[in-house]
């Protein structure tokens, strides 16, 4: 596994209360086809993705993706000019398990709670909000429909290196 993360402006991370993990690609990254960069009513769904996480006031966004379909997909997005200059971003290897995601982002948010956000779908802001707000300790919220999962999940920070820790 390797992670590389990528900051525009300071070189260390102050303490947040909260961290949004946005997922660029699906798990596992095998398919050509990108949804994140479908347009939806203008904006491109990962760009949706991430406005609609920015606007619940997140200390950190960073954003998740492989290094064989992610650096066109942050260039596309920068071309939007409407990309926040908070946004951190985070190169995995094709085949990244999320528990290795989790560990690493985890390890380094100090206490903070973690949101993890589907990039390929787009949500409610009521939703985004919801999940923001949650914070329950010691535990992990999913929302779904039905039996499948929506794509927005919010860990306390133990959760989050408990799932962590299921390292394959």
């Amino acid at each position: 596994m390797q992670i590389n993360m990528q900051r525009h402006h300071a070189t260390q991370v102050p303490p947040v209360s909260q961290v949004a993990i946005i997922l660029a690609n699906g798990l596992p990254w095998s398919s050509r086809f990108e949804p994140t960069m479908a347009r939806v009513g203008g904006p491109p769904v990962l760009l949706r993705a991430i406005l609609g996480v920015q606007a619940t006031h997140p200390g950190r966004i960073i954003v998740v993706f492989n290094r064989v379909t992610g650096p066109q997909l942050r260039h596309d997005l920068l071309k939007t000019r409407r990309l926040p200059d908070s946004v951190e971003w985070v190169e995995v290897a094709v085949g990244t398990t999320m528990s290795s995601i989790l560990r690493w982002v985890t390890k380094y948010s100090f206490g903070a709670r973690v949101l993890l956000v589907a990039g390929d779908r787009t949500y409610q802001p009521a939703l985004h909000r919801l999940v923001s707000e949650w914070d329950e300790q010691s535990s992990a919220l999913e929302l779904a429909t039905g039996s499948v999962a929506s794509g927005l999940f919010a860990l306390s920070h133990e959760a989050g290196l408990e799932l962590g820790a299921d390292i394959d």
